[in-house]
């Protein structure tokens, strides 16, 4: 799980992700706002599915992804 995707502005530090649980998984995906240089207003938080060994799973030969649009306080 990322914060805004398209940069790394949002990502753990160290880490090519920003969520809680990214390395253990689990059923809730927990974000991370508090990485980012402004954490309120307008992100997307993208989602790639991956294996236990953090390979993207495939489906016709493309990555398994979500993006949603979200408003943070």
């Amino acid at each position: 799980m990322k914060i805004d995707p398209a940069g790394d502005t949002c990502d753990i530090p160290g880490k090519p992700y920003n969520s809680v649980n990214s390395d253990f998984g689990g059923d809730l995906v927990k974000a991370r706002f508090g990485h980012c240089p402004d954490a309120a207003g307008k992100h997307v938080i993208g989602v790639l599915l991956a294996d236990d060994r953090h390979k993207p799973i495939l489906v016709d030969g493309k990555p398994v992804t979500a993006l949603v649009t979200v408003t943070t306080k």
